[in-house]
């Protein structure tokens, strides 16, 4: 993070806006040792905006079309898992489940 004072941005405007654009991080200006603005580069800026846009203008409709896309993809990417689990059948959760539902004979601990 660039940290700079408004002061010293001012004497160098030039050379600071050559450097946001260069390396395309921002640079934050203070005053009294406290972030109050910031430099970005054009690009970024204007990603930014279109992305705030993009999220204030889907409605109700296209919000839940996007989450019966994204839950579509789920059950197509779990698909080959799912022919593993018949319905009705108890399925162990975990090995210790496993070794839970077996019969032991007591003599086999001694």
């Amino acid at each position: 993070m660039v940290l700079m004072t408004i002061s010293d941005a001012r004497a160098g405007l030039a050379e600071v806006v050559d450097q946001v654009r260069i390396t395309g991080e921002p640079v934050y200006l203070t005053r009294r040792n406290k972030p109050v603005a910031a430099l970005v580069d054009l690009v970024y800026l204007d990603s930014l905006r279109a992305r705030s846009v993009d999220v204030e203008v889907r409605t109700d409709e296209e919000r839940e079309a996007e989450r019966a896309r994204r839950l579509a993809q789920m059950e197509e990417l779990f698909a080959p898992i799912q022919k593993w689990f018949k319905p009705g059948v108890k399925h162990l959760d975990s090995a210790s489940d496993f070794y839970a539902s077996r019969d032991v004979d007591p003599g086999d601990l001694a």
